[in-house]
């Protein structure tokens, strides 16, 4: 009978050793990665509420210098299944009432547009919806600038839709078009 050598027990401390150190290299390239995305993408919100306050003083200087109680940026959306989009909107306030608790707000596809091509499809209007205020607060004598997020539901019919955005039942209204592509 053979007798075994006892090993040493030093290859077992440096594999540890080493499985010590990538585990300390992983967590830093971790917190590296996540400090990059983290400014990469804090970067861009800020630009995008940059771009959003711009477009609200455009809106309102352009409601200041015309007349109308409600006016778009954009009369013609055109997006793609399953994408969403902000579309944004003014309203001026003429009514001198202070207890005016707001003005609601209905934004809706009721048809498809006349003469527009549904490849046979039956398109639903119901397909794009819009997320905006219930009740736009505006000050008496004053202009405010809203948004509504346009979500088209993947399943939509490529075509155009004709939609409208209703203040008050019969205070302001205004058509507009999105066009679904795919």
């Amino acid at each position: 009978m053979r007798i075994m050598p006892i090993k040493s027990k030093k290859g077992g401390l440096e594999i540890s050793i080493n499985t010590i150190v990538v585990l300390i290299l992983a967590i830093t390239m971790l917190g590296l990665g996540l400090y990059f995305i983290r400014n990469l993408f804090g970067g861009t919100v800020r630009q995008f509420e940059e771009v959003g306050s711009d477009i609200e003083r455009q809106m309102i200087e352009q409601m200041e210098s015309e007349p109308g109680r409600l006016i778009m940026r954009e009369h013609r959306i055109t997006l793609k299944r399953g994408e969403t989009r902000r579309l944004f909107y003014g309203i001026r306030n003429e009514i001198n009432r202070p207890e005016n608790p707001g003005f609601p707000i209905d934004i809706r596809c009721d048809y498809v547009f006349a003469g527009a091509s549904t490849g046979g499809q039956a398109a639903n209007p119901g397909h794009i919806r819009f997320e905006t205020v219930p009740n736009a607060r505006v000050a008496p004598d004053d202009i405010r600038v809203f948004h509504a997020i346009v979500n088209v539901d993947p399943n939509a019919v490529p075509t155009t839709y004709e939609c409208r955005i209703r203040v008050e039942p019969n205070y302001a209204s205004q058509s507009f078009f999105v066009e679904v592509t795919r």
